[in-house]
């Protein structure tokens, strides 16, 4: 097999250059149009390749755009600032798509596949995973600080704060705001209740 190719499992190898040039494509039309209006006919005709091509490496647009996805969105644990309090606040943000290296194209994507069976499955596979072992990874931390009560349940703590976010911008369709983070943080870490 030549540098030019890579296995893609059983069949035909997967041509690299095609394989670029082809999430290129995914990206760009994201950019231009959102998920919801990306189409394996668009992205094809974007790449110059045929539809066959697409569906021969990608089961449809979710599992094609999660991949755009895992090459530009960082999946790595937030790293021991030293700060509980900023290491949640960084993990909110990431997850919020306030981090100051978002695309807001691929945060639109991340929240649209959520919305779609399909997208949420390669999703969990790919990002949700990996995001609530961050979490966990944090708020162990935290325990270890004695920042939160040692025996916390990390999983309803992650399952509290992803649930605002998800509520939030999937249901009501609202951006977050520091001011949410802030009085999140307030009420994870102080016990105390969000005021108007």
């Amino acid at each position: 097999m030549s540098d030019e190719q890579r296995s893609a499992g059983p069949g035909r190898p997967r041509s690299t250059a095609t394989h670029a040039a082809i999430l290129r494509a995914a990206r760009h039309l994201l950019a231009e149009s959102g998920y919801a209006r990306l189409t394996m006919d668009g992205v094809a005709s974007r790449a110059a390749v045929s539809k066959a091509t697409l569906y021969r490496w990608w089961s449809g647009k979710a599992e094609l755009v999660v991949e755009v996805l895992l090459r530009e969105v960082t999946t790595e644990d937030v790293p021991d600032l030293g700060s509980t309090r900023a290491e949640m606040r960084a993990l909110l943000r990431l997850l919020a798509g306030m981090d100051e290296e978002s695309d807001p194209a691929l945060t639109e994507a991340g929240w649209a596949l959520m919305a779609d069976p399909d997208g949420r499955k390669a999703m969990q596979a790919h990002f949700l995973n990996r995001r609530r072992d961050s979490g966990r990874t944090l708020i162990r931390r935290a325990a270890e600080r004695g920042d939160l009560p040692s025996g916390v349940d990390d999983d309803f703590l992650i399952d509290l704060y992803s649930g605002f976010l998800f509520y939030r911008v999937l249901f009501w369709q609202q951006p977050i705001h520091e001011r949410d983070i802030d009085r999140l943080l307030d009420l994870i870490f102080d016990g105390r209740p969000p005021l108007r």
